[in-house]
């Protein structure tokens, strides 16, 4: 059983650094060409209030990550992924642009016409709606469900809940009730690499 408390301190580390800035620039990395900088609310005083959410297994399981509702005004660019299932749905190559956090562009590679791909979109990701505003962006921290799902290679297998939590990933919908939980995952390693990084400094 993973540690609570551990990723509970670790997650601090992670959201102080977080805290420190008024917004978080994400790049794909290799072939992903995400590039979308979320905004962030100003805090009065960074030593007592917080942006993020420190959700270990008393809140969320399986433990654990660090989310926000992002501010919506000046949450701008590119989420690109490559491939993602959602409510039983395949995409390829999901590319979703935001304009002060709401999607006003979309497309993927599904099918060879444009216009079926948008389609495709439309009527499974963003029904009933014409767009939908970026509702969470979060860091994934649980890298022992990211080692087992890299060796076994499960990823796809895996419920949503969990392969949140193995690095960073956003949630398009409504700030208070979630709709699509998708995730960035071709930035897996980055989360690790941050974390492995934090308990070196504990």
């Amino acid at each position: 059983m993973l540690n609570s408390d551990a990723y509970e301190k670790v997650q601090k580390t992670i959201i102080d650094a977080l805290d420190s800035g008024r917004k978080v620039h994400v790049l794909g990395r290799g072939d992903n060409e995400t590039d979308i900088v979320v905004a962030l609310k100003e805090l009065d005083d960074p030593q007592k209030q917080t942006n993020f959410v420190n959700c270990v297994a008393d809140v969320n399981i399986p433990v654990g990550e660090v989310f926000t509702s992002p501010v919506l005004k000046n949450t701008n660019g590119l989420l690109h992924l490559e491939k993602v299932y959602l409510e039983g749905f395949n995409y390829k190559d999901l590319k979703l642009t935001f304009k002060d956090g709401y999607v006003t562009e979309y497309t993927c590679s599904n099918f060879e016409n444009e216009e079926d791909n948008k389609k495709y979109i439309k009527e499974n990701l963003l029904f009933p709606h014409d767009t939908l505003p970026l509702g969470e962006f979060a860091i994934g921290t649980n890298t022992l469900a990211y080692v087992i799902s890299q060796k076994y290679d499960i990823t796809d297998k895996l419920p949503i809940l969990i392969v949140e939590k193995m690095g960073p990933h956003f949630a398009v919908g409504t700030r208070v009730s979630l709709l699509e939980k998708i995730r960035l995952s071709t930035m897996k390693l980055m989360a690790k690499k941050l974390l492995q990084k934090t308990m070196n400094t504990l």
